[in-house]
């Protein structure tokens, strides 16, 4: 009944057969698991953006308070006999500048520049002493990196803000 080729030797051998995988069944799992993690790293990707550009309109904004913090404290360069005229931000594509003005000559730190691709556009916001408020040129400041946006404001009487 269980002789040579029977059933029963069929089945053990179907059976033995079947405790591997196929080359197909193994490609077929690689390639969801490069998808997966190829979509995992373009969320990770955007979300990196969208902190950098979250970061920028933050340091922009402090760096605006700052000099409108130096005017109202009368902060000048050292060497500066004349008065200060006031103190501004100069903002471009890339980055911006802090600066000072006493007797039309200006002093301050070297240019900040945006990270990871941030971007903005141009303009100046310069900040007057006694409270006399602000001119603003090219404001609000709109910063950009891959479809992720903020915004810095500035108010004619300094207030700044990233809404």
């Amino acid at each position: 009944r269980f002789g040579k080729g029977g059933r029963s030797e069929r089945l053990l051998c179907d059976q033995s057969m079947r405790k591997a995988f196929t080359i197909v069944e193994l490609l077929v799992v690689m390639a969801l698991i490069a998808l997966m993690a190829g979509s995992g790293a373009a969320i990770s990707l955007s979300a990196g953006r969208k902190k950098a550009v979250e970061e920028a309109a933050e340091n922009l904004a402090s760096a605006m308070r700052q000099a409108r913090d130096y005017v109202q404290a009368g902060k000048k360069d050292a060497g500066c006999a004349a008065s200060l005229d006031g103190w501004q931000v100069k903002v471009d594509v890339d980055g911006y500048t802090v600066q000072g003005k006493c007797g039309g000559t200006y002093f301050g730190s070297p240019k900040k520049n945006f990270q990871n691709g941030v971007t903005s556009n141009s303009g100046t916001v310069f900040f007057y002493p006694l409270s006399l408020g602000a001119t603003l040129t090219g404001a609000p400041f709109t910063l950009t990196s891959n479809n992720h946006t903020k915004t810095v404001t500035v108010t004619e009487n300094g207030e700044v803000s990233v809404p």
